[in-house]
């Protein structure tokens, strides 16, 4: 990401339990936002990779359908 200078990466079809983010080697945060439906297994979804400048400027994300996200900064 540094090397093309960016700082918000999505990612679909992303196979993540739950929600949260997690810091990589890198240092770059992986968001990965929960379907509003609770029984809704995520095994199809979408993620975002940030900076670090980007994750601190987070204010939050909402998943709209399966493959639709949005995040606030």
């Amino acid at each position: 990401m540094r090397h093309y200078d960016i700082a918000v990466l999505g990612i679909c079809e992303s196979i993540l339990n739950g929600s949260g983010c997690t810091t990589i080697a890198t240092g770059e945060q992986v968001v990965y936002p929960r379907h509003g439906n609770e029984q809704h297994a995520h095994t199809e979804g979408v993620a975002f990779m940030m900076s670090k400048s980007a994750a601190k400027a987070l204010v939050g994300s909402c998943v709209t359908e399966d493959h639709h996200c949005t995040i606030q900064l």
